[in-house]
Formats: C-alpha cells, structure tokens, sequence
C-alpha cells in the first residue's frame, strides 16, 4: 500500500478513534454507575425494611404498654396506678389504729379511777 494512503488513514483513525474510545470507556462507567446504584437501592430497600420492623415493634411495645394501664379492677380504677389490695389493707390499718386508740382511751380511763379511788 502506498505510504501516502496509510498516513491520511492513520490520522483519521487517531481523530475517530480517540473519541470512540471516550465514548467506549463512557457506555461501561454508565453501566458500572447503574450497577452500583442497584446495590444503593438494593440496601436502601434493606434499610427500610429493617427499619420498618423495627418501629412495627415499637408499635407492639407502645399497644402492650398501654394494655397495661388500661387495666382496671372491680371498681374500675387503674391497676396501674391504684390496686383494691392496697386499699384493703388501709382500711383494716385504720380500723386496727381505731381499735387500738379506743383500748388506749378506755386503759386510760380505768387508771384515771384507780387515782381517784
């Protein structure tokens, strides 16, 4: 081939082939760029739905704590709060100090007239 022909040639190859080449080297770093954002979306999508189980749990401590107050007893007064037992034992704590006080007066009583005997 003559040397004249292959120099123009060269040239035009040198002036499509660098831009082809850009072009190439463009297509793969797009289809590398569409790979990694699958993997983003892949665990984003992952994220969410780890997240969203853990606030579903959330959710279930939030309703069984509220099952929990909202309790009540015989009289319908909060468990939570206030349990009939313990209303219970103070009733019989006073009537007990009730007795207790009317022994006290009546001892109190009977030595004031020993005295005065």
């Amino acid at each position: 081939m003559d040397p004249t022909l292959i120099e123009p040639l060269a040239g035009l190859v040198d002036i499509i082939g660098a831009p082809m080449a850009l072009v190439v080297m463009y297509f793969f770093y797009q289809r590398k760029q569409a790979e990694i954002d699958t993997r983003r979306q892949e665990k984003h999508d992952v994220f969410t739905v780890r997240r969203d189980q853990e606030w579903a749990e959330v959710l279930r401590q939030i309703d069984d704590l509220h099952e929990w107050h909202a309790k009540e007893d015989k009289d319908g007064v909060k468990m939570w709060y206030v349990r009939q037992g313990l209303w219970d034992s103070l009733d019989k704590l006073v009537d007990q100090m009730a007795d207790q006080t009317a022994m006290m007066s009546d001892l109190v009583t009977e030595l004031r007239r020993g005295r005065n005997s």
